[in-house]
């Protein structure tokens, strides 16, 4: 056997490992709801799984925690989960394929994972789901593309996905568009499409879950530049499709700038609420 499949056994063993132990952990600090311990234990989660997959993370510009945040952010891979896991304390609003994932789907539950349907006649079920997550306060991470891609562009947000938090209190929650730029993929700048689909697993590709995962094991790993832009108010926004616009066109301008986020100036802003 090659370095290569090697690396990916030894990384698949650690990482099914850290599930197992994971499991009854969550399962204990899930009961302590009033203290958010379970998500904080998640976060430490999904740095270990970032370390054993060798996925290194740069940030600019500062998560917001003023209050409650729903995070909006383009998707590439189900490797983005770990990534911004590790960044940020909050539960995920994921597919329902998920739920079903052997292990995962269990642990993705005890993390108060909110689960929707692809389907867009389940779209009041969706608001339902989401909108139960964000009556216990908590702070949540979205994917409103509703797929992943290579992460060249961002694709139409669906703004279904953001009715939810222009009901009720959810309008004084704060908004917070991030970009996801792949960078890197073993070392080496990710400029082509089969280097980006080492990480990224998206609609137009046919391979399977476990097969990517195996692949991308055996290669060294990726790095990744995740900018948290500027947040604002949900009821800044009129109506869903306006702010689901309003975070798409923060989330895409990501792509395409190179400088820093003034970080004065997101201080500043945060100081407003």
């Amino acid at each position: 056997m090659t370095l290569r499949p090697l690396r990916a056994a030894l990384r698949l063993f650690l990482f099914a490992l850290a599930v197992v132990l994971a499991l009854p952990l969550q399962f204990l600090l899930h009961n302590f709801r009033s203290k958010r311990l379970d998500l904080r234990f998640a976060r430490r989660f999904h740095g270990l799984i970032c370390q054993i997959f060798g996925l290194r993370i740069t940030s600019r510009g500062i998560p917001c925690t003023n209050g409650q945040v729903l995070y909006v952010a383009n998707h590439l891979s189900y490797l983005d989960i770990p990534v911004l896991g590790s960044l940020i304390v909050g539960c995920f609003i994921s597919k329902n394929d998920v739920a079903r994932w052997p292990l995962i789907g269990t642990l993705a539950r005890l993390q108060r994972t909110a689960f929707i349907d692809r389907n867009p006649a389940a779209a009041r079920q969706e608001q339902d789901n989401i909108g139960r997550r964000l009556r216990e306060g908590l702070n949540m991470i979205l994917f409103p593309e509703g797929t992943s891609t290579d992460g060249r562009s961002v694709l139409p947000f669906k703004s279904s996905l953001f009715a939810a938090v222009l009901e009720g209190e959810s309008r004084l929650m704060m908004i917070q568009p991030i970009t996801l730029r792949l960078t890197h993929v073993d070392d080496q700048t990710a400029e082509t499409a089969d280097q980006r689909d080492i990480y990224a697993w998206h609609r137009d590709m046919e391979t399977s879950f476990a097969l990517h995962l195996w692949r991308f094991a055996q290669h060294r790993g990726a790095q990744l530049d995740i900018i948290f832009h500027t947040p604002f108010s949900a009821q800044a926004h009129g109506d869903r499709k306006t702010l689901a616009k309003a975070a798409h066109i923060a989330v895409s301008k990501g792509l395409e700038k190179d400088e820093p986020i003034s970080l004065p100036e997101q201080e500043k802003i945060y100081a407003q609420f």
